[in-house]
């Protein structure tokens, strides 16, 4: 397990796993800055290796939009590798409801990503 927190942002990169590994996003990322998000991208990158992945961002309470911009990457460069990929969110969160759901939207030709809405367990 690989743990990395800035500012509110907590990022925890479970690699465990020998068929998938897990990137689970919790807090608030209202001010971290895109070289943090970057490093963590590419430390992701690097243990999935040819693994499936599972990124789950329904912890995350706000990300601002400029974060977005490294996560896009890191989508982009998963599904240019040919990696099987799930990214949980849930509609309960507004950012995660417009944010991720139009970013859905603008990666819809890239292959080997699902956006499922999955509510949080334990509410």
């Amino acid at each position: 397990m690989h743990e990395y927190q800035k500012n509110g942002l907590q990022i925890v990169i479970h690699d465990e796993s020998q068929s998938t590994v897990i990137v689970v996003y919790r807090g608030e990322s209202c001010d971290p800055s895109t070289q943090f998000l970057d490093e963590v991208t590419e430390r992701v990158l690097e243990l999935v290796g040819t693994r499936a992945i599972e990124i789950d961002f329904r912890r995350l309470e706000y990300i601002n939009s400029i974060s977005m911009a490294p996560l896009l990457s890191l989508f982009k460069r998963l599904s240019i590798r040919g990696l099987d990929g799930t990214v949980y969110y849930t509609v309960e969160v507004s950012w995660q409801r417009v944010g991720l759901n139009n970013m859905r939207r603008a990666i819809q030709t890239l292959t080997g990503l699902r956006f499922i809405d999955r509510p949080l367990e334990g509410k």
